[in-house]
């Protein structure tokens, strides 16, 4: 499932039966499927712990307690290949089903006790092996030939740019239920299974603004107090978003506002930041953990003493309007700075 794959392929419905056994651990038939951990286990169902869970979407294997998966698409398995010191050959169709079944790898080597035994009929077990077959062939949700979809919920103003992702251009859709790769929520967003990127998660509290405005002038090395109301003192300002739209921004002084919330084009910012991070390799799984990580990291920086990733700043002076001239790009800080003449994000700010 490659971004940069132009191949669609239609499933044949032995494939779907078996795709929705991978990535549900369920058969369409109602039959149940159940697994066991570790010699003399009690089965489970085999949702709790589907295929997907530990091989990932893709097929490629993603860490998981510590333990790396084996990477299972058709090019990796059909193969020869030396596992812990041990050279196992090319698994065949056989070889995979009782790897699947039993615990044992082509050569007939114990696999890892992590990895659970499935309870499989026949139809079940052939139905998985042809979806398998082609594991790691399909395309991405949203990813044609030329565009990656990215859907936006809240904010129908939103406008990509003509910036291209390995070759796609970003096509923007503003409808909750549509086939995209990932979107982005300025509002509550229904369907939890597509990868989201949430205002809500990125939104702080105006304590969290003012330490962050604490902190930022640790960094440069000044001592300023944070106004809390409107009469400001001193030729430079630092003051939370509430201030700034309560009292006003003064056109003669250099005045630094702590955003509470990211803006609709800084979380698209944040998302194509993200898909040329993770390269054209790059899966919806990915994703969802570059972005927890993202988040993750926010979250970090607000519990500690550290400092935020280091980088040239600049201030946006008046009349200012690019972004290299945004100080503090969001991609580094937990929030959004800007100097005065903000009416870019704030028209009451002017």
């Amino acid at each position: 499932m490659k971004l940069a794959l132009a191949l669609l392929l239609a499933l044949t419905p032995a494939q779907e039966r078996g795709q929705h056994i991978y990535v549900h651990g369920e058969s369409k038939s109602g039959r149940a499927i159940t697994a066991t951990v570790g010699d003399g286990g009690t089965p489970f169902s085999a949702a709790i712990v589907p295929c997907v869970n530990c091989h990932g979407e893709d097929g490629r294997g993603r860490i998981e307690a510590n333990v790396r998966p084996a990477d299972i698409t058709p090019e990796a398995l059909g193969r020869k290949a030396i596992v812990n010191t041990r050279t196992r050959p090319a698994y065949s169709r056989s070889h995979l089903k009782r790897a699947i079944g039993m615990g044992f790898d082509s050569a007939r080597n114990p696999l890892s006790s992590a990895m659970p035994r499935y309870a499989l009929t026949q139809d079940d077990a052939s139905d998985l092996l042809d979806f398998l077959a082609i594991l790691g062939s399909l395309s991405q949700p949203g990813v044609s030939e030329d565009a990656i979809r990215i859907g936006v919920i809240g904010d129908d103003s939103l406008r990509a740019s003509d910036q291209r992702i390995y070759g796609r251009r970003i096509e923007l859709v503003h409808d909750d239920d549509a086939d995209v790769f990932a979107r982005i929520c300025m509002t509550p967003c229904a369907n939890s299974a597509i990868p989201t990127i949430d205002v809500q998660s990125l939104t702080a509290s105006i304590e969290q603004q003012r330490e962050a405005l604490r902190e930022y002038a640790r960094g440069i090395g000044v001592e300023v107090a944070i106004a809390t109301d409107c009469s400001f003192e001193g030729e430079s300002l630092f003051m939370t978003e509430e201030v700034a739209e309560r009292c006003g921004v003064p056109p003669d002084r250099l005045v630094i506002v702590a955003f509470a919330r990211p803006t609709s084009d800084e979380m698209l910012s944040i998302v194509i930041d993200l898909l040329e991070r993770l390269g054209r390799d790059a899966t919806r799984e990915d994703f969802n953990t570059a972005v927890a990580k993202r988040i993750n990291k926010r979250r970090s920086w607000l519990t500690t003493t550290s400092r935020p990733p280091s980088r040239p700043f600049s201030l946006r002076r008046k009349g200012a309007r690019s972004r290299e001239n945004v100080l503090n790009p969001y991609s580094s800080f937990p929030f959004s700075f800007c100097s005065e003449q903000v009416t870019d994000r704030h028209r009451t700010l002017a």
